[in-house]
């Protein structure tokens, strides 16, 4: 025991000055240029090699965007479909979009939160699963889970998809 604790703080340190290797007194051995020094503030720094927020959310021409395991026109027709609602998460890399309760003006005693669930790189009518959850205020003031029309998931899928088909096809017109 009285070995690892001697031992251990040398190897926590090492990391640390490696991250400080060739800094001395604000001067680095390899300075950026002025350009590179803009960019790498603005987050393109080299934590992830080349590979920048723009080029995974870049289009390619097949419609996918690199790197993503959705397909890119679903997500953004999803997000366009359920923006009135506020996000919880949002998840690219997973397909995942999950969004907070809603009420809306008219029915302040019921709210509605959606799990919307994008599979696969394909823009296919069962790519997209939406789950619905929906509350009723009770007369104490709680909310009771209380069961949501299932047409209604299967409509705001419907929605979904017909948005995608038309950005892909306004894509294609404006190319």
């Amino acid at each position: 025991m009285r070995l690892t604790s001697r031992l251990l703080p040398p190897f926590l340190a090492v990391p640390l000055l490696v991250g400080c290797q060739g800094v001395i007194d604000g001067v680095t051995e390899n300075p950026r240029s002025a350009k590179d020094e803009i960019n790498y503030n603005a987050g393109g720094g080299k934590l992830f090699g080349d590979i920048s927020l723009d080029s995974i959310m870049r289009e390619k021409n097949t419609g996918d965007a690199l790197g993503l395991a959705v397909n890119a026109t679903l997500w953004q027709s999803t997000l366009d479909i359920i923006s009135f609602l506020p996000l919880s998460s949002a998840d690219p890399f997973t397909g995942i979009i999950i969004t907070d309760w809603y009420s809306s003006p008219g029915y302040p005693e019921e709210r509605y939160k959606l799990n919307v669930r994008l599979i696969g790189k394909e823009l296919r009518s069962d790519a997209v699963k939406v789950a619905i959850f929906k509350e009723r205020r009770d007369a104490t003031g709680g909310w009771l889970s209380v069961d949501a029309d299932p047409k209604s998931a299967r409509k705001l899928e419907d929605s979904i998809l017909n948005r995608a088909r038309e950005i892909r096809s306004n894509s294609a017109v404006n190319k």
